[in-house]
């Protein structure tokens, strides 16, 4: 949707839609309204993938939509292949024990209901910026996932099949939107986040989560018999993991660990379809630019170490991948040879020299809530990370 049309278009469209839906009276369930079994399940399977895409689509533009949590009464679909069903059927029949067809749509309806009848200890209901909202405590936050994943645990991924790629599919959905969840929860704040003001256990740990995140989405991409799923992961690839990883690698420049980042990095420049045939997306171009200059910080800490060690390993670090090379062509950017200054300080940054960003660009500055927006499907840019 993001590539096709006008976000901003579609959450018009959309609203028309549900309301129209409404006029319909797909709103409220079929059972109160004595239609029949198949037109009573039609209407819900119609109604709460409304709801999914209102959802969804209003994110595109930033906003938020209630409707979710609005005067409506229609049930869950049930766990049901369409054979189940015909014009002659009487009585629903009983849900199905482990996944259909449906199951894939299922699981993201789940997570919809359990927010819809979620209450805080007040008997009040708790709406989603709780997940954000830095007065909820991490372990408060990370009891209410966990309770999301042991639902969808026990409803969806027990009943998974390894040999079936809808199964594998669903498996790594879920999975991948649990570390989405707990990314979000350990996030410092949505702007102007400082990467340096957060403890080394919550970089250490928001960092393990967003390499898993990753991990999944290579999983998915790289995996044969998901290939028909491929245009899926685009669209939820986790931007706010991959930009976090990035900064941590600028800021990890003579770390160890960095070069396992830098590794994870480049697996998902070599597989993900967008990363270098859609430079003149606005949130493409500028995690391309991030990765570039986190990299000249790194090429230049190695040939300095090089220089001053005579060491070969530093000196094959000062070597950019093939694919780094592929970007600076693309951006049409000279050759890089970096030569420290004498009297350089190890590490020093060489972004100057080469003005891939604003020279006060501020890289241990985040802007969490441009990146989730990218995550949702967003095609607007903010200045600031």
């Amino acid at each position: 949707m993001r590539n096709r049309a006008r976000p901003a278009a579609l959450f018009s469209l959309m609203g028309i839609a549900s309301r129209v839906a409404e006029r319909m009276g797909l709103h409220r369930d079929g059972d109160g309204l004595g239609t029949s079994v198949l037109r009573s399940e039609e209407s819900r399977r119609i109604w709460w993938q409304l709801e999914h895409m209102e959802i969804f689509v209003a994110k595109l533009t930033g906003c938020y939509t209630l409707t979710i949590y609005s005067d409506w009464d229609t049930k869950l679909p049930r766990n049901l292949e369409d054979h189940d069903l015909n014009p002659d059927t009487q009585v629903l029949p009983p849900a199905r024990h482990g996944l259909t067809i449906m199951s894939h749509c299922l699981w993201q309806y789940q997570i919809l209901y359990l927010q819809r009848v979620a209450t805080d200890s007040d008997g009040e209901r708790r709406t989603l910026p709780w997940l954000l909202s830095k007065s909820v405590p991490l372990a408060e936050k990370d009891a209410k996932i966990d309770t999301v994943e042991k639902c969808l645990g026990e409803k969806f991924l027990q009943h998974c099949e390894p040999m079936n790629p809808l199964h594998v599919h669903i498996q790594i959905g879920v999975r991948a939107f649990i570390l989405a969840a707990r990314s979000a929860a350990r996030q410092p704040a949505l702007v102007n986040a400082k990467v340096l003001e957060m403890s080394q256990l919550e970089r250490e740990d928001l960092l393990r989560v967003s390499t898993k995140s990753l991990e999944y989405y290579i999983l998915s991409e790289t995996t044969e018999s998901l290939r028909g799923f491929q245009w899926y992961n685009e669209i939820y690839f986790a931007w706010p993991a991959f930009a976090y990883i990035i900064l941590e690698a600028y800021h990890r420049y003579n770390d160890d660990i960095v070069m396992n980042l830098w590794s994870l990095i480049g697996r998902i420049y070599a597989i993900h379809p967008m990363m270098t045939s859609a430079l003149q997306r606005p949130d493409i171009a500028s995690i391309v630019q991030l990765t570039l200059v986190a990299w000249q910080r790194r090429q230049t800490f190695a040939q300095q170490r090089s220089q001053q060690r005579y060491d070969a390993n530093s000196l094959n670090e000062c070597q950019p991948p093939s694919w780094i090379l592929e970007l600076r062509r693309k951006l049409d950017l000279p050759e890089v040879n970096l030569i420290p200054k004498p009297d350089s300080a190890m590490g020093e940054s060489v972004a100057d020299e080469i003005p891939l960003l604003p020279l006060d660009f501020d890289f241990d500055s985040i802007d969490w809530s441009f990146w989730e927006n990218q995550y949702l499907g967003t095609a607007s840019f903010e200045a600031d990370l």
